[in-house]
């Protein structure tokens, strides 16, 4: 006959065992989990790329975030990212929380492969790769763009400055751009005076694409005229904006003053000498 002492010591341990196995089934069914089916996104230029990650977890909410694959890394993105948190069991031990990352208008630099991870403590989980493939626009050559070098001028007080923009669009009947050269002022770009001019320069049967030029020009500059100069096009909704220009105006030197009057004074000479046969000749043979 087993002892009674022996007997509540088995007992016990046979239901310390039930409580540890019971333990390691909660904590097996409640783990990290990171869902989401795998794919392949194709995009073009423009779009809006949304991604959705569902995570499954237990106790504390965890660290949540998409990331983008780099070499041997998943860099962390920063970006618009909303979660909502909702219980998923009828006990209310585990939860679910679903986390959406969006870009409003992909460009080809977000072209990769996206996964979304979850850190809670010690436990880490990850779900499947996705790869985003971003395309150029079909109708790219048909959109608002605004085309010209981003340079760096100098100038000296008095010289003549000229500023170009070419602005491609779309003809849509007799709707032309609305366009102009700005100067920035802190940060806005305040518009400067200036002269349009609307030459086909291109023609596409296919798409309608037309060409204009923008040209804002000073005769005279100074040192007023230093700063940092942008083109900006609007047709209908859309609107487009050029690289900045800078434009440096310094003060005239003493030996460029010289040089610009003594060509002054030269051209005003050989007109004068230009002048002489012609006048000879009025005298006698008039």
């Amino acid at each position: 006959m087993i002892p009674v002492k022996q007997l509540a010591v088995t007992i016990g341990l046979f239901f310390l065992l039930i409580l540890i196995q019971l333990q390691e089934n909660t904590v097996a069914t409640c783990s990290l989990r990171v869902g989401y089916p795998r794919a392949v996104l194709n995009y073009s230029v423009g779009d809006s790329l949304t991604l959705n990650c569902t995570i499954l977890f237990c106790g504390d909410v965890p660290k949540i975030y998409w990331c983008k694959l780099q070499t041997n890394n998943c860099q962390p993105l920063i970006g618009s990212i909303h979660h909502q948190l909702k219980t998923y069991s009828p006990n209310d031990t585990e939860k679910v929380l679903h986390t959406v990352y969006t870009i409003p208008t992909v460009t080809l630099a977000d072209s990769g492969i996206f996964r979304c991870q979850a850190t809670q403590g010690d436990s880490h989980g990850m779900g499947h790769t996705i790869i985003v493939n971003v395309f150029e626009n079909k109708d790219a050559t048909c959109s608002l763009f605004v085309l010209y070098p981003k340079p760096v001028l100098n100038y000296s007080e008095g010289d003549s400055l000229t500023l170009n923009c070419t602005v491609q669009f779309c003809a849509n009947g007799a709707q032309l751009p609305e366009a102009h050269w700005c100067k920035m002022h802190g940060k806005t770009c305040q518009p400067v005076t200036g002269r349009l001019h609307y030459p086909n320069m291109t023609y596409s049967p296919q798409y309608t694409e037309k060409k204009m030029l923008v040209i804002h020009a000073v005769s005279h500059v100074d040192l007023s005229n230093s700063g940092v100069y942008q083109c900006q096009a609007t047709h209908g909704a859309v609107t487009a904006v050029g690289q900045f220009v800078s434009v440096n105006v310094g003060k005239i030197s003493p030996a460029h003053s010289l040089w610009r009057w003594y060509s002054i004074c030269r051209w005003i000479i050989f007109g004068l000498l230009a002048l002489i046969p012609i006048s000879l000749c009025i005298l006698l043979y008039g």
